[in-house]
């Protein structure tokens, strides 16, 4: 049930994030796309503390209740309230009453005094994957698709690995000191997240994506160093969720504004998939170095890894040629106005 969950919510991730970039301005939609995903693990973390207290208050039957409740009460309050995107109302062509009604719900009156409601982006034709390698779009989806593998997999590394590298210091306690040292590498993931999308609107996604992968391949290397005390290994821990947080949901900010309409559900979706892949595939080079060398030695290696990727972003930088995200981007469709 647990995993049949976590499976929808993620599905149902893209579209979210796709459509709340429709209705921010070009100038705001990194850091609203990033703000909205942090959204996404403060939830987790919430919904763990929630838990906690239902199983404890009303055992722990109350958790599907709950759990099931309130989805379909949300769901049905966004069926009912939520706008659809305007820029596929427009490309739809028999939909300009309802585009109207929702410009004059965002502006009353503005639909009335000549504005005109321009499309952005043509639906484009075939499959939606295929799109995000056609138009000059192949080397700028590949290449950001590696700060994504490479940020979600090694905050997982973190995450999966972390108690065992306690236990081998030959720490106390070590299940209630991971859960501990967890605990402020998710606050720190939370916080990385939430400013994503403002760094990169201010400093651009090179400098942004770039420092972040950079200093969280440091701060993993410090963690080495500082499992013998559950206070250093927070603190790096901390840093590392902070700084490969900013470089993942950064990577997202992106997605989401390098591709037009019709495709940025798909091309954000295939992004996060990629990350996806990631933690599957570091922690099992991680568990494999593990088992053949120290803790150090596997650190060293992943952080190596995060610095190789850099190279990733900086070509992204140039194919995509986004210094800051409120400008247009030259891998989208040309913009063309409605007839």
């Amino acid at each position: 049930m647990k995993t049949m969950g976590n499976t929808d919510s993620r599905l149902v991730t893209p579209f979210f994030l796709a459509l709340v970039s429709e209705y921010v301005p070009s100038r705001m939609r990194g850091s609203a796309v990033a703000a909205l995903w942090a959204a996404f693990p403060l939830g987790i973390m919430l919904g763990g503390f929630l838990n906690s207290y239902l199983v404890a208050a009303f055992g722990w039957e109350s958790i599907f209740h709950v759990g099931g409740v309130l989805p379909m009460l949300v769901a049905t309050i966004l069926a009912l309230a939520l706008p659809e995107s305007l820029q596929f109302l427009l490309l739809r062509r028999d939909d300009a009453a309802t585009a109207t009604a929702i410009v004059n719900h965002l502006a009353p009156g503005a639909a009335g005094t000549g504005t005109r409601l321009a499309i952005t982006s043509q639906q484009p034709p075939g499959v939606p994957v295929k799109q995000l390698f056609a138009e000059g779009r192949a080397a700028s989806t590949l290449l950001l698709w590696v700060p994504f593998f490479m940020a979600f997999g090694g905050l997982a590394v973190v995450v999966f690995f972390s108690p065992a590298l306690l236990r081998s210091a030959g720490v106390p306690a070590v299940a209630s000191a991971g859960a501990l040292v967890n605990g402020f590498h998710g606050l720190g993931s939370l916080l990385g997240m939430a400013v994503a999308g403002r760094l990169i609107d201010r400093y651009g996604p090179s400098l942004t994506l770039g420092t972040g992968l950079l200093v969280g391949a440091v701060c993993t290397v410090l963690l080495g160093f500082g499992v013998g005390t559950v206070a250093l290994a927070a603190t790096a821990t901390a840093l590392v969720g902070l700084f490969l947080g900013i470089a993942g949901s950064g990577s997202i900010a992106i997605a989401a504004v390098i591709y037009p309409t019709a495709i940025r559900a798909t091309g954000i979706g295939w992004g996060i998939g990629m990350g996806r892949g990631g933690q599957v595939v570091l922690p099992l080079i991680a568990s494999w170095l593990l088992t053949r060398g120290d803790g150090q030695n596997m650190l060293l290696v992943i952080a190596a890894m995060l610095i190789t990727s850099i190279v990733a972003v900086l070509l992204l930088g140039r194919s995509t040629g986004l210094t800051r995200l409120a400008g247009p981007v030259a891998v989208t469709s040309p913009d063309t106005a409605s007839p």
